[in-house]
Order: C-alpha cells, then structure tokens, then sequence
C-alpha cells in the first residue's frame, strides 16, 4: 500500500518502474541512477528569494534553488562517472518540465555520450489553485498520487 507521504516521493527505493532495480524486466536494472529530489517550488529551475504575502499580510521567503541543486548534480556526475557511453535524464511532473533543458545541459556537458531524454506528467497543472498552502494566495504543493514528486506552481494574481 502506497503512503502518500514527502518522505515516500522522495526516496526511489520506495517506487516501481525504472527504479525497481531487483526487477529483471526493468531496462534501468544495472544503471547508476541519480535521483534528484523536489523541494524548491522552482520545477528544478529557481535561482532567486521570492517573498509571498500570506493571507494574515505576514510574508514568508522562499528560496527557490532548484538550479544550483539540478546543476550540483550534473558536477558530481560529471566528477564521478567518467567515460559516460549513455546518458538518461528523465523526470515527471516538476522534474518532467525541467527535464528537456537539463537533457541539452547533460549533452554538452558529456559530449561522448548518448543522452536520452523522456518526460511525463509535465503538464497536468491547473489552474485556479485549489486550498492554498501556508496561507500563500496562488501557491499550492500536491503529492502526486503516485508519490514520485511534489510540485508547487504559482498563480499570477491579477493586479
């Protein structure tokens, strides 16, 4: 049984498909896998403080690091797996947003490998947001059902 939990979305060795490393069907079995966690609110992109207005008209600042976290990522790859002869980038939901641009990142970045990218989920947001979180207008962090990422998005708020 699935716990919907942040703890359960963010540690593979909870889910099934590409991560169920003892499973001889999965194509990824033998693969090193790398997996980036979600907790920026930036679809892995951010790289500023933002400050939201809460509904009570107290703020709370965000720091939105998505990029600086996806890009350590790719300096410890590249730092630790030399030789790479293919590369899979791949992410659901954030992860599937920012996946594409990460995947030309990895391509320049490892010259001599095959780099693969595959998304899904990416682009299921709707919008109005429903049950704001911390009292923030227009910001909202669901767990996917499946538990793989928790996302945020925000709203424009008209002015």
């Amino acid at each position: 049984r699935t716990q919907p939990t942040a703890e359960y979305g963010n540690d593979p060795r909870t889910l099934d498909g590409a991560f169920a490393l003892n499973n001889p069907e999965n194509p990824f079995e033998d693969w090193t896998q790398v997996f980036v966690t979600y907790c920026t609110g930036d679809v892995h992109l951010g790289a500023r403080d933002t400050t939201y207005q809460k509904k009570d008209g107290s703020s709370i600042t965000i720091r939105h690091r998505g990029r600086a976290n996806s890009e350590a990522v790719l300096d410890y790859v590249s730092g630790n797996f030399p030789g790479l002869e293919r590369v899979l980038i791949s992410g659901a939901s954030a992860g599937g947003v920012a996946a594409p641009f990460y995947a030309a990142e990895a391509a320049s970045r490892f010259p001599d490998a095959e780099v693969i990218h595959f998304s899904g989920g990416s682009s299921g947001y709707r919008l109005p947001v429903p049950n704001p979180c911390c009292g923030i207008p227009g910001v909202f962090f669901p767990i996917c059902q499946n538990g793989l990422i928790a996302t945020a998005i925000r709203r424009a708020t008209p002015a």
